[in-house]
């Protein structure tokens, strides 16, 4: 299963969708783009400058997330072009894209856009439903 910055986030910033994560990865192989070390480290800046962590949680944080058994694969840059100019689309969107549309895998995300770029590619997005996997 491929899985995206937001739902990686949600885990390890406890949010709500926390359960929900846990309950879709589980018995799951995590794959990411090799890009989810930068998104993450993104992700905690913006929580660090709106004040809402300070440096010592922003270093705890990046550690929760590398003990996360995540397999970071490269992206096909051409691919990655192609998904974002028909998509209008951000790169890192692209690239995560690209790895499940090229390992054929189901896509974990809570951001809107990429869900439907990812259903009009024809991908599996998973849903917080009872359904097991």
């Amino acid at each position: 299963m491929l899985i995206d910055c937001s739902a990686v986030m949600a885990f390890v910033t406890e949010e709500a969708e926390k359960a929900a994560v846990l309950k879709m990865t589980k018995n799951s192989i995590l794959i990411a783009p090799n890009v989810l070390d930068y998104e993450i480290g993104n992700a905690l800046s913006k929580l660090y400058k709106r004040g809402l962590i300070d440096k010592s949680n922003t270093v705890s944080l990046f550690l929760i997330y590398k003990s996360l058994p995540i397999n970071l694969i490269g992206v096909n840059i051409n691919n990655s072009i192609d998904i974002f100019t028909k998509y209008t689309i951000y790169a890192y969107d692209a690239y995560y894209l690209d790895v499940a549309s090229r390992l054929e895998l189901p896509i974990l995300t809570f951001d809107k856009t990429m869900k439907t770029v990812a259903m009009d590619m024809g991908l599996r997005v998973m849903e917080d439903t009872n359904e097991s996997f």
